[in-house]
């Protein structure tokens, strides 16, 4: 597998952006914000590249005015080297 050639600057950035592309062809587009995003270190490392191919991004609900939410998460996993996106289940095996 070909090494990324960005810093991790640009890397962050294209798995912010993939992610929000992907959203917004869900439901999810309209009632969540983008929140956070950082390398994801629970798949096996498959070069030795420093700059992390696999990223989370979370997405935070956005409450109704006067309304206060715990939760409503919505996470991506982004892999920019294969311009794989899909959704995160943490509950998954």
């Amino acid at each position: 597998m070909a090494h990324l050639r960005c810093t991790l600057e640009q890397a962050k950035a294209e798995a912010i952006r993939m992610a929000t592309e992907f959203l917004q062809t869900t439901p999810a587009a309209t009632t969540h914000r983008f929140f956070n995003a950082a390398p994801d270190d629970s798949p096996p490392k498959v070069d030795s590249g420093k700059i992390p191919a696999v990223w989370l991004v979370m997405f935070s609900w956005i409450p109704s005015d006067g309304e206060v939410i715990d939760g409503g998460e919505v996470f991506v996993r982004v892999n920019i080297q294969t311009k794989n996106v899909e959704y995160c289940d943490f509950m998954s095996p």
